[in-house]
């Protein structure tokens, strides 16, 4: 069994963005449930493998969508009648029919107590009674299970039976079974250091949550209580199950995370699951990460995470960090663009007051695109008088010009700016900016430059930019130009 598919499902990355998200739970979660109904039958294919070695090859089961993967030995009708047994097992797990499969798997180890088929034999026919399902199938399985591990620890399908112990657990508590549900608990409780990655004690974690949450919960704050390297997977799983309850212990156990754990991946990802819960008590831990951490992913974190929160005590935070020149120019940057998409009417006014204080041209150059994205009824004005301004950085200039036609200003105030003593780089900008109008004016400008503009250059301009147009009108334009 992948010990890493289980794994990657229960951490984030934005994910998660973009959240970022990722199902927690265990893959053949929905086959479980299926499988404790009455006539359950799942047709996904058995398929498989070339021919291997004999029964000391390793069967497994893909947990991605649980095809069973049946090692396709050479015809053993030739060597033995146990042989023959299994052969014919495996068969009718190939052709889904799981009913016939266990009788055979149950055959074998009854008949041929002895034969070095008997521990694959005990957990295909567990499996097959897993996917038969029924409550009296999955403990049937449960028990063959148990005989399993307790009596051939060293076989290969050893790890296979835990997996597939743990999944019938959590089925089997989903339907009210105490015992299944201490079984779950027991496994994570357990402070051992498994052999391995815990994909085994994560699947328990998914059921448990499954089939009784509020049971889940102190096992889960007490996995993240834990401070050994070999649970930091376990705590990753199991933060991300606490960030999806959104119940009220949610924020104080993110923070306690963010505060005490020692990795600091999982600390990092604590700082954005609490991006995905507004509220206020995170507010100051995130302003003392920002100002403090020595980790700079980690204040990227909690900038994003702060600017989530929304509400003026985190704009005000933002614009402390912002105004503060002993924090990193990157930071400061970022922060600007996170308070331009928060538009509570004040941050207009505030960005165009900054614009003037700032030295820093890389800070300036954000407080542009972050102004044109408010809905302030100023911006558009505030923008072209920027692009007039010829004390300012030619660079800016065009910027400024640039995001005043992305935001909103009407066509008549950029038509009027072609006679308005412009130089010849701000005109270039310009013919740009008139090419990414979608008014008819904009295309008409074109034309007009096209035809009577002296400067060849911005003839030149006005031409390509008309060719990467699909209006009907510019073919006929352009064969006017090249006939005359």
């Amino acid at each position: 069994m992948s010990t890493r598919m289980i794994i990657a499902l229960c951490t984030t990355t934005l994910a998660a963005a973009t959240a970022v998200a990722q199902d927690v739970k265990a893959p053949d979660h929905q086959a479980s449930l299926d499988a404790t109904q009455p006539g359950f039958h799942d047709a996904r294919p058995v398929m498989a493998l070339g021919d291997l070695d004999r029964p000391t090859a390793r069967p497994a089961i893909t947990p991605a969508n649980d095809v069973v993967v049946v090692p396709s030995w050479a015809p053993l009708s030739a060597i033995g009648p146990e042989d023959s047994l299994f052969s014919a097992g495996r068969e009718a797990l190939n052709r889904n029919r799981f009913r016939e499969a266990a009788q055979l798997f149950q055959q074998l180890r009854t008949e041929y107590p002895q034969s070095e088929f008997v521990p694959s034999a005990i957990y295909w026919e567990a499996f097959s009674r897993y996917r038969i399902g029924g409550t009296d199938n999955l403990r049937a399985a449960r028990r063959l299970l148990a005989e399993h591990l307790t009596e051939y620890p060293t076989a290969r399908t050893h790890g296979d039976a835990q997996a597939l112990a743990t999944r019938i657990d959590g089925a089997l508590a989903e339907v009210g079974d105490s015992r299944a549900a201490r079984n779950l608990q027991t496994e994570l409780q357990s402070q051992d250091c498994p052999d391995g990655e815990n994909d085994v004690r994560i699947a328990a974690l998914n059921a448990l949550m499954n089939s009784n949450p509020e049971r889940a919960l102190p096992i889960l704050k007490r996995v993240l209580q834990r401070r050994d390297p070999c649970s930091a997977e376990m705590r990753k799983a199991a933060l991300f199950v606490v960030s999806q309850q959104g119940n009220g212990e949610t924020t104080a156990i993110l923070m306690d995370v963010v505060s005490n754990d020692p990795d600091p991946e999982i600390r990092g990802d604590a700082v954005f699951w609490l991006s995905q819960s507004a509220t206020p008590e995170a507010v100051p831990l995130l302003d003392s990460l920002l100002r403090h951490s020595s980790d700079p992913e980690i204040r990227e974190k909690a900038l994003f995470a702060l600017a989530q929160q929304g509400g003026a005590a985190s704009a005000a935070r933002m614009r402390a960090v912002i105004a503060d020149p002993t924090m990193p120019t990157e930071l400061r940057a970022n922060a600007i663009f996170w308070l331009g998409q928060n538009d509570d009417g004040e941050t207009g006014p505030y960005l165009r007051e900054l614009y003037a204080t700032l030295q820093d041209e890389e800070l300036r150059e954000q407080v542009l695109f972050a102004i044109s994205q408010s809905n302030d009824p100023a911006t558009g004005k505030w923008l072209i008088d920027i692009a007039r301004d010829q004390s300012q950085p030619i660079e800016l200039r065009k910027n400024a010009l640039f995001w005043a036609g992305q935001s909103g200003v009407g066509i008549a105030d950029l038509l009027t700016l072609w006679d308005a003593g412009l130089d010849l780089e701000m005109k270039e900008q310009l013919v740009f900016v008139y090419s990414q109008s979608e008014e008819p004016e904009a295309l008409d400008k074109l034309f007009e430059i096209a035809r009577t503009e002296t400067n060849q250059e911005l003839r030149e301009n006005a031409i390509f930019w008309l060719g990467q147009s699909d209006d009907p009108r510019v073919t006929s334009f352009l064969e006017e130009l090249i006939s005359n």
